[in-house]
């Protein structure tokens, strides 16, 4: 099984949970994206016992939000980036993110289309980069009203190195009123599934997975819209096939994201 799966699976789905675009001025603001993952695989097939590792990953971004066609343009550059995992990253692929940029489009339906493809080395990042930019988008007037409650489902297919991935996200929004560094701000609170499915080649042949997942999240946003930061925490259970295990084995991961808005 390729440690690579490993590494990127736990990052999609707590990105994936964004508002609807909205229209505000454009404007220029840098955040800090904090990524904490855990992940549990159960090697009883191949003879072994739990085997456990983990993932956090803090990345500085400056991201310019702009309007365009009833949707927003947002451009997310990495400033820095810093990632201490018991996979054994190479700090060659970590350094290779600084100065990546990711720009998509948030249509006002919410769905994002990249308008720049990047490069293998920016793969592992630009997969969160795609989630996190539906919550850089600002939610439309009616979703910022308290007492706003709605439901979104995004299908998303994207490929990993050497496979891809396919998964279903469902989420269930509100708004409320609600306050962040002591100052007035609209809460959108999410309950979100996920269904995943993919496969990957590596060195023991090829790997099929899929699993399910679970999670919540708050976000929080100015009175214009602009995003000021949220969490999220996720839970997953994910089985995968082949790739030279004589039987299917199965894993647990949870994923905490924490983003917020430097001054």
């Amino acid at each position: 099984m390729a440690s690579s799966t490993w590494l990127i699976l736990p990052m999609l789905f707590p990105l994936f949970s964004g508002g609807r675009a909205g229209v505000v001025p454009p404007t220029t603001a840098r955040y800090r994206l904090e990524v904490k993952s855990e992940q549990v695989a159960d090697l009883t097939a191949l003879g072994q016992g739990e085997q456990r590792s983990s993932n956090t990953t803090i990345a500085f971004l400056t991201v310019t939000n702009s309007d365009s066609a009833g949707g927003n343009i947002i451009l997310v550059m990495v400033d820095s980036i810093q990632m201490d995992s018991t996979l054994g990253i190479p700090k060659a692929m970590t350094d290779s993110l600084r100065g990546q940029t990711r720009k998509s489009y948030v249509g006002p339906d919410g769905k994002v289309t990249r308008q720049n493809a990047g490069n293998a080395a920016s793969l592992l990042l630009a997969l969160g980069l795609d989630g996190l930019v539906r919550r850089l988008a600002p939610p439309t007037a009616a979703h910022r009203k308290a007492g706003a409650a709605w439901t979104d489902t995004t299908d998303v297919s994207d490929t990993l190195p050497s496979g891809s991935i396919s998964t279903r996200i469902v989420t269930n929004f509100q708004t409320s009123d609600g306050s962040y560094d002591g100052g007035k701000a609209t809460k959108v609170a999410g309950a979100f599934s996920t269904a995943l499915r993919g496969g990957q080649a590596g060195p023991g042949g090829e790997t099929t997975f899929d699993g399910t997942g679970s999670g919540t999240s708050s976000w929080f946003y100015s009175a214009e819209g602009s995003a000021l930061g949220g969490t999220s925490h996720t839970a997953q259970q994910i089985t995968f096939t082949g790739g030279g295990a004589p039987a299917p084995i199965p894993m647990t991961a949870t994923t905490d994201v924490t983003v917020s808005r430097q001054q």
